[in-house]
This record gives C-alpha cells, sequence and structure tokens, in this order.
C-alpha cells in the first residue's frame, strides 16, 4: 500500500513540473528501477522526468510481486524495502 501512496506522490508531483523544460535527470523507462531513481533523485534536491513509452507505469511487477521478490525478502534493502513495508 505504501508503494502506491509513493506512485500517487509522484503523479501529483509531475503536473506541477509537467510545464518544466529543464531537468536534473531524465529516466528513461518507467519500469520500477525507474521509478526508484526519480524518488532517489526528489530526495537529493533534484528534479526529474521518467520518459516511458508505453501507456503505463510500472513495468512487469505492475500487477504485484513476483515469487523471486517474496522469497527473497531478507535481501531486500534500500528504496525497495521502503517500497514494500
Amino acid at each position: 500500500m505504501k508503494g502506491f501512496h509513493i506512485l500517487i506522490a509522484l503523479l501529483l508531483l509531475s503536473l506541477g513540473v509537467s510545464a518544466q523544460n529543464h531537468f536534473d535527470i531524465v529516466v528513461v523507462g518507467g519500469n520500477p528501477g525507474g521509478i526508484m531513481t526519480a524518488i532517489a533523485a526528489a530526495r537529493q534536491g533534484k528534479t526529474s522526468v521518467i520518459l516511458e513509452r508505453t501507456r503505463h507505469i510500472g513495468g512487469l511487477p505492475a500487477n504485484g510481486l513476483g515469487a523471486t521478490d517474496i522469497a527473497t525478502r531478507e535481501a531486500t534493502t534500500g528504496l525497495f524495502l521502503e517500497f514494500t513495508s
């Protein structure tokens, strides 16, 4: 559920910067890695834009975590741990 709130916050923030034409970071791909990159950049005070070639953001795990994510919880760290908590 926390991950859902992060995505909503990112979408709301993107509304405010959509007219902006300068970004510190351009992230290519709206998969989990791209989303976490944008979050890490924002935490460092940087602006970013995520470019996604499809109509949907989230990549393959957008429908939920896979078995490898669930089976390796003890190996989960960093922003992904925050996202799944």
